[in-house]
């Protein structure tokens, strides 16, 4: 039986403190310092983070696709000037994961803008984007769709 409940409690750690662990493999209790805690979650925890794609399209009406599968991508647009249209191509759906992240920034105006789901769905994707704007996608793979969610 474990005596953790009698310990004594702090209000801070430092790198050299140490923590009660239960090592399943030898099947008892042993102790592990901070700083090998703190090694052990920075190894093992997903942080999110994006790939940035750049493209920089030079006249009205250019297609650009969305490269990358299994990843969160920042697509950076930086067009020559403000456009009538673009389209803009998604990732293959049978390359891409739940809960994947499209974030898509431009830094002039695009008026009319298309979104190919390239096999897959969109729900609330917009139909223009403004200078120095963005938005955020999320595919849910259970619906096969791309959702707004920013």
């Amino acid at each position: 039986m474990s005596t953790i409940q009698n310990l004594s409690a702090t209000d801070e750690i430092v790198a050299g403190d140490q923590f009660v662990t239960f090592k399943l493999a030898n099947g008892d209790n042993r102790k592990v310092a901070a700083s090998v805690l703190l090694a052990y979650m920075q190894a093992n925890l997903a942080l999110p983070s994006f790939t940035t794609q750049y493209a920089s399209p030079t006249i009205t009406g250019e297609t650009i696709a969305v490269t990358g599968s299994g990843i969160d991508i920042h697509l950076l647009l930086t067009p020559t000037d403000g456009f009538a249209t673009m389209v803009i191509v998604m990732p293959l759906v049978t390359t891409l994961v739940d809960k994947q992240e499209l974030l898509i920034t431009s830094s002039k105006q695009v008026t009319a803008l298309t979104l190919s789901p390239n096999g897959a769905t969109i729900c609330g994707e917009p139909s223009s984007i403004i200078a120095d704007g963005f938005f955020k996608l999320r595919y849910d793979s259970v619906n096969l769709t791309w959702r707004r969610v920013g």
